[in-house]
């Protein structure tokens, strides 16, 4: 298994808005990882090869400008030169997206021609089915057949990887990620208005990954509206994903029970909970879980309400367990037995520091740097304690020998063996190791509650190391090594 965060649709007019969590759409895709050297017409098209430099960071603003001029010479390549069987699969390809792909290119074409957000267009374009969006799509009909060739690649792509994951004995193959909302000036919101409530935001009240609670600024589904579709542009949303996905994690899927609501204008402790009608959206994953053999995980972490989880457990989805918060209320980790047969175990998250960065406190300099921490003095003396208490849980399981550590404390590597060890002892269905945890890397990829204070989804990995992580993590999982690890590689 190979894991990958959301790869919705974002912002081409707004590259540096790089969170795959705030999408534009979750149904369609983000041409931005497209391979151009594979695109039909690149060949013929003298696009542009030179792209900048690779650093420690992806410059979204440099990397998209010039693969979108590469993609748009392939595409006027292809237009002029296809064959007669690429026409077809791509008209095909197109017909098979119906009204919902014509809307969204309609979107993307909008975007690309007034260079803002959807709420800032004139009143008359903001709806789908005015006669001003339908006399902009036939007189830009080249723009609209543009989009609607990028998400015709993208998936060609995705799908080539799919199968070749397949092909080489994965059983599960890519692990995908499914954000729990997008962005309320996005093609989603623009399209299906009706099924969100555009006045309010969600996120989550206050809890251990965020003391202050969050809003993620995102519209929530509305639910009696929700239920009146037939809870179909939720049955969409799954379909989109699972078409690629031996396996699914969905985002915050607390929501189906209840969402945090925060009106517009009001703080984050203002917000109020709405209830959602969770045994039919849990019947409706189940079914679209067996229709497109795709395993769920359930990211069910901060305030879950009462019986939420053995729901969770009687529709057969798996729950989520990092190590970092399966701990006692003194502290102490729990052991790997104690983890639910019916989960996936992992150390952290996206959202949290990776191994050697949290033993190191890199977060909390961070965070401090930033002014997110209020007593940094405090936040030191508490990770000094989880420091231990990670230690002795690992000397518990026989994966450290407290003899060979110099000043009571391992050396990175042997400590990330450690915790691999540990995590590989869990009756757990799925064990997931981090890309930053193969790579030994000290640096957060998200930082919530930052956007431009923190390189937020911007860092390049060394891959030419990665073999060799992945290798040596195998040999310490042993039997689990069979469930890879999920990567964090951003576009390059």
């Amino acid at each position: 298994m190979a894991g990958v965060n959301p790869l919705h649709a974002l912002f081409p007019g707004n590259p540096q808005s790089a969170s795959p969590y705030s999408p534009s759409s979750r149904r369609f895709l983000n041409p931005i990882y497209i391979d151009v050297n594979k695109v039909p017409g690149h060949g013929r098209s003298g696009a542009a090869r030179s792209l900048p430099e690779p650093g420690g960071q992806v410059d979204y603003a440099a990397v998209w400008p010039l693969k979108l001029k590469a993609l748009r010479q392939a595409f006027a390549a292809f237009t002029e030169c296809a064959d007669r069987k690429q026409q077809e699969a791509f008209a095909e390809f197109t017909a098979r997206g119906g009204q919902d792909l014509r809307d969204f290119a309609r979107h993307q074409a909008l975007e690309h021609h007034f260079g803002a957000a959807s709420n800032q267009w004139p009143p008359a374009y903001q709806e789908p089915d005015s006669k001003e969006v339908a006399d902009f799509a036939a007189r830009h009909d080249d723009e609209v057949r543009f989009h609607l060739f990028l998400q015709w690649q993208a998936h060609e792509q995705l799908s080539a990887v799919r199968d070749n994951c397949a092909a080489q004995g994965m059983r599960i193959g890519l692990y995908g990620d499914l954000a729990v909302g997008a962005d309320r000036t996005g093609a989603d919101m623009w399209s299906n208005r009706d099924v969100y409530v555009p006045e309010a935001s969600f996120g989550a009240p206050p809890d251990p990954l965020a003391r202050q609670g969050q809003n993620w600024g995102l519209p929530p589904f509305h639910p009696v509206r929700l239920f009146d579709a037939g809870y179909q542009p939720f049955i969409d949303i799954l379909r989109a994903s699972m078409r690629y996905f031996g396996a699914l994690r969905i985002d915050h899927v607390m929501w189906m029970q209840r969402m945090f609501f925060i009106p517009a204008g009001c703080e984050t402790a203002e917000g109020a909970y709405m209830r959602f009608p969770l045994d039919d959206l849990l019947a409706i994953v189940a079914l679209e879980s067996q229709r497109q053999q795709c395993v769920v995980i359930g990211e069910d972490l901060g305030t879950v309400p009462a019986g939420f989880r053995e729901k969770m457990e009687d529709h057969g989805l798996l729950c989520y367990r990092l190590m970092r918060f399966e701990r006692y209320e003194d502290g102490l980790y729990k052991r790997p037995d104690r983890y639910p047969p019916l989960s996936l175990a992992s150390f952290g998250s996206h959202d949290l520091p990776p191994i050697a960065g949290f033993w190191q406190g890199r977060d909390l300099d961070m965070l401090s740097r930033i002014g997110l921490i209020g007593d940094p003095e405090a936040d030191a003396a508490m990770r000094r304690t989880d420091r231990e208490q990670l230690l002795a849980a690992l000397i518990d399981q026989d994966m450290l020998d407290a003899a060979a550590m110099q000043d009571g404390a391992p050396e990175i590597p042997a400590l990330i063996d450690a915790v691999h060890g540990f995590l590989a002892k869990a009756p757990s269905a799925l064990v997931m190791l981090n890309l930053e945890d193969v790579l030994h890397s000290e640096t957060q990829i998200n930082v919530p509650g930052t956007y431009l204070e923190c390189p937020n989804w911007r860092l390049r990995h060394d891959l030419d190391k990665l073999e060799g992580g992945l290798a040596h993590a195998g040999r310490i999982m042993g039997p689990r090594s069979r469930t890879g690890a999920k990567s964090k590689r951003t576009a390059s």
